[in-house]
């Protein structure tokens, strides 16, 4: 499931990740969505045409810390001997990125005079339709938003699919890069994927309130930019869109951006859960992963119990699904406060742990008379791995389903054996 950029990146093949390559914002998105591991590794190379690696430099990096940069095409690797290697930097990534740092490029726009809170409304209007149309709500939505859904598998003509309700547990960049992985492969417009890509880098570092004016834009891209509004990406005003604050969770990285990260849930060592919000969508995920006690204008009060996970697991979630996407949620309150929370999670593992202490196997019960069958079936069926459960005293053993033929055949030839 590619649930991010960099994630989408490396099922491209190397032409199309040259092309996304060129453009500025596809380089300055990649760069900020690494982690700080290869971003180090990014700052030591580019001031650089190339490095020859060999056993020496290995002492202060490894080459398993190039991995990110091969795996999705910003390294280009020449070995020149056993140990050896000549390694550099895309030209376009390394130039994009140095303008970048230096501030070289310089973006004239004016203010649409448009008011954030304005677009935060927007968007989460958007995407509160459609997580509510998702749980059974009659809710119209536009049919572009519904032909996604249906590609990637989260609803289907039966309502929310297995893959869905894992779905409204993501946090809103991992929803986001899953529909829009879609969309470009249901090819919705004659617009070239890359160019998709490029567009969708470019709104996400649009600051909120500049516009871009669509009026020269040709059909294809109009239409383009109209399904982008349908998911609350970008508002549209006359013949000028802004990004939403939506549009910025593009690049949003965990670790990176979790400083603006406010989150709505308190969770205590009672297991109490209190989520500060009114949304709808909130509180029908919650209700599907906890026992909601109180629903009030602006809270919800809801506690987290072995029946809430029991139904939790019964929908198609596990307990770990549940733990990320309540830490996901947190409140900032409670970044100080990480051996409480740690406590109830341990907890929802236990009960979790519970459910599965037995397991169901559908196989075929023999009981027989004659200690000596009972113990070549033993021998036979143990050489097929096929033994479930076994009863000495009793002569009884359980087998796999699908050794019985075998075991049979064993029993008949057997017999004619003796007979003859």
């Amino acid at each position: 499931m590619n649930t991010d950029f960099v994630s989408f990146l490396k099922v491209l093949n190397d032409e199309q990740r040259k092309s996304l390559y060129t453009f500025d914002q596809t380089n300055k998105a990649v760069f900020k969505m690494m982690d700080k591991k290869t971003k180090l590794v990014v700052m030591r190379l580019l001031h650089l045409e190339h490095i020859q690696y060999n056993p020496r430099l290995s002492k202060f990096v490894s080459i398993d810390d190039f991995g990110t940069l091969l795996s999705i095409g910003l390294l280009e690797s020449v070995q020149l001997d056993q140990n050896e290697y000549l390694i550099s930097l895309d030209s376009n990534f390394r130039t994009s990125i140095l303008d970048h740092l230096y501030d070289v490029s310089q973006i004239d726009n004016v203010e649409l005079g448009i008011d954030s809170g304005l677009l935060e409304e927007y968007y989460q209007e958007k995407w509160e339709n459609i997580i509510l149309y998702l749980m059974g709500e009659d809710i119209r939505i536009p049919s572009n938003v519904k032909d996604i859904l249906v590609f990637a598998k989260i609803y289907d003509e039966n309502g929310l699919t297995k893959e869905g309700v894992k779905y409204l547990l993501l946090n809103d960049t991992q929803k986001l890069w899953l529909l829009m992985k879609s969309y470009v492969e249901l090819k919705f417009t004659t617009i070239n994927p890359i160019e998709i890509m490029r567009i969708l880098m470019e709104i996400c570092y649009i600051p909120i309130g500049q516009k871009r004016c669509i009026n020269n834009e040709s059909e294809a891209y109009h239409k383009l930019y109209y399904q982008l509004s349908e998911l609350g990406l970008i508002y549209i005003e006359n013949d000028y869109f802004t990004s939403t604050p939506l549009a910025l969770k593009l690049s949003y990285r965990k670790g990176v951006d979790d400083v603006s990260h406010t989150g709505f849930i308190v969770v205590e060592s009672n297991y109490q859960v209190y989520a500060y919000t009114s949304s709808d969508a909130h509180f029908r995920i919650l209700n599907m992963i906890t026992t909601v006690e109180l629903r009030l204008p602006n809270m919800i009060i809801c506690k987290l119990t072995r029946q809430s996970i029991k139904n939790a697991i019964q929908v198609g979630l596990s307990c770990n699904e549940v733990i990320r996407y309540l830490e996901s949620n947190l409140h900032t309150t409670m970044n100080s406060l990480s051996e409480i929370y740690e406590q109830v999670f341990d907890q929802l593992r236990l009960w979790e742990k519970e459910r599965n202490r037995i397991t169901y196997e559908s196989g075929i019960l023999y009981e027989l008379q004659s200690e000596h069958i009972f113990n070549l079936i033993i021998e036979c069926a143990s050489d097929l791995n096929a033994i479930l459960w076994c009863n000495y005293d009793k002569m009884m053993l359980f087998v796999k389903e699908e050794a019985h033929p075998k075991i049979r055949t064993f029993v008949r030839d057997m017999r004619n054996k003796n007979k003859s």
